[in-house]
């Protein structure tokens, strides 16, 4: 599942960031090192450096940030 999420879900681009705070999509912020959910919320502003939800900033080098991606990748089943 959490595969799954990381491939479909994960919003890694400014466009990706950019289109979950247009729309008013919420996110969910992931702890990398120990995989539990640090915050869920509207986007409030971005950097290339960081992501503010909830009031709090959260790096993107040390987070990971899963919402609607602006295009989904396919998953090919082998």
């Amino acid at each position: 599942m959490f595969t799954t999420k990381r491939l479909e879900k994960s919003l890694v681009t400014n466009a990706d960031l950019h289109f979950n705070r247009t729309i008013g999509l919420p996110i969910e912020v992931v702890c990398l090192q120990r995989l539990h959910t640090l915050a869920f919320g509207r986007i409030q502003a971005y950097s290339e450096e960081h992501v503010q939800v909830n009031d709090q900033t959260f790096s993107r080098d040390q987070c990971l940030f899963f919402g609607q991606p602006v295009t989904t990748p396919s998953l090919k089943k082998a």
